[in-house]
């Protein structure tokens, strides 16, 4: 089946060592539907040509920090995004693990052209396998991090240059084919995926079936905070990292 876009996400590394959003949850109340700022529209970021969809879900993620802090929209060129992560992998297409990204953008940061560091707090695991959970993370304004392993048939929903839902549930995770996308909203139906220049929708039997991480990401200090999140809680965590 003819492959319209790459895919480039590692096999999930379940460290020990992430802190879990359980354990800086203070929101229990789960709202019935979310999306992110449309104003932050999708971008490609190369991900039809190279397997860098790790650093464009990054890319998205620092796009909505941005816009709500400084009502500001980044904008890079796909090359500048492809440039960013073949800098990441020594020029070498071979994808990249999330949890070594999202260390990557906590310690050291994205570097853009004009100069400035774009960094993040830190990050969490999400339980995906708990619906609540998965709503109370997507819903905290940001979206998340997520990672997948797609069925050999992912690229049917692409026929013909169109888009329809993933709702095919009838093939088995596949891991050679991990991608990363960035979780942008919900409702009752469709989890939706902001991934490859536009929004996918995926059924929640979907997401269940062939999610394998997901991760919320923390603002950089001093930014916009989460409602739902306790800093204390946050900073206890961190503390007992070993």
């Amino acid at each position: 089946m003819d492959r319209p876009f790459k895919l480039g996400k590692k096999a999930a590394r379940h460290d020990r060592r992430n802190i879990l959003f359980r354990d800086i949850l203070t929101q229990q109340a789960v709202p019935d539907t979310y999306s992110v700022d449309p104003t932050v529209p999708p971008v490609m970021g190369g991900n039809d040509r190279v397997g860098d969809c790790v650093m464009v879900c990054l890319y998205n993620i620092l796009r909505q920090i941005t816009w709500k802090n400084q009502a500001k929209l980044l904008q890079l060129t796909d090359d500048q995004i492809v440039q960013e992560y073949l800098d990441r992998t020594n020029g070498h297409d071979v994808g990249m693990n999330i949890n070594d990204a999202l260390n990557w953008l906590t310690n050291v940061g994205w570097i853009f052209p004009d100069g400035t560091t774009y960094t993040i707090a830190g990050y969490a695991q999400v339980d995906f396998t708990n619906p609540d959970e998965l709503k109370l993370a997507a819903s905290g304004h940001l979206g998340l991090v997520t990672g997948v392993e797609l069925p050999d048939n992912w690229s049917a929903a692409f026929a013909n240059n169109t888009r329809v839902p993933w709702t095919d549930t009838s093939q088995p995770p596949d891991n050679h084919e991990g991608h990363c996308m960035y979780l942008e909203g919900y409702d009752p139906t469709y989890i939706t995926f902001d991934t490859w220049g536009g929004y996918e929708p995926a059924t929640w039997a979907w997401g269940k079936l062939y999610m394998d991480e997901c991760f919320y990401v923390l603002p950089p200090v001093g930014s916009y905070q989460d409602p739902f999140v306790s800093l204390d809680a946050l900073h206890a965590a961190q503390e007992a990292i070993p």
